[in-house]
């Protein structure tokens, strides 16, 4: 008999509260150019980050998308033209799989591939 079946027993189950539902590849495309463009024109990371996270929009970015916001944002990544485009080609993948156009698992080799391909000195 498991714990569960015994009568003195009270089987708990968990019940998530907060969904996070990722936004489509475009949307996403859409802010990181936004962010890009105001850290490209600001050149300094916390005068970029105060301003934007005023906007809903940016600040709900911000808060979902932590690691790309913080890429985003400094000025040090975005100046290096190969940093963009590899995540906006990452981006695109996932816009791929989203209409169906590869799979996940040819994503994610693509994706490995392009993180490979990064490493080498251009």
């Amino acid at each position: 008999m498991s714990l569960a079946e015994k009568p003195n027993t009270t089987v708990y189950k968990h019940v998530h509260d907060i969904v996070f539902t990722p936004w489509p590849s475009e949307k996403v495309a859409q802010v990181t150019k936004v962010l890009v463009q105001k850290t490209l024109s600001d050149n300094d990371a916390d005068k970029t980050r105060r301003e934007v996270v005023k906007d809903d929009e940016l600040r709900y970015f911000s808060e979902h998308y932590k690691v790309f916001f913080m890429k985003l944002t400094d000025p040090e990544f975005v100046t290096v033209p190969r940093n963009v485009q590899m995540t906006l080609k990452l981006i695109q993948l996932k816009q791929d799989v989203e209409r169906g156009k590869t799979s996940e698992v040819d994503a994610a080799a693509s994706a490995s591939s392009m993180a490979l391909t990064g490493l080498l000195p251009s």
